[in-house]
């Protein structure tokens, strides 16, 4: 994905990206506990908040990781597995 971000930094664009993606208020979303089908008001809002978190972090949500994703915790955990398995250029 992008190298070298730490898991706070890496929270924090999650969490700006599906604030302004699903058109939450700042603070709405806890990486900790909150579950992205509950924020998100359908399957539609959903895939438009992996498609803007695969542009912000320059990667690719592979579609079998996608029914694995069901908290913002789980997006956090595989960007940075991600990001760990990135090759150093």
């Amino acid at each position: 994905m992008n190298g070298a971000l730490n898991r706070e930094e890496i929270e924090r664009r999650v969490v700006s990206v599906a604030c302004e993606v699903l058109v939450l208020p700042e603070g709405t979303v806890n990486v900790k506990v909150d579950s992205i089908k509950e924020l998100a008001e359908d399957s539609l809002d959903q895939m438009r908040l992996y498609m803007a978190l695969e542009d912000e972090f320059g990667g690719t949500i592979q579609e079998e990781q996608l029914e694995s994703i069901e908290t913002f915790k789980d997006v956090v955990d595989y960007i940075v597995s991600m990001d760990q398995n990135s090759p150093v250029t």
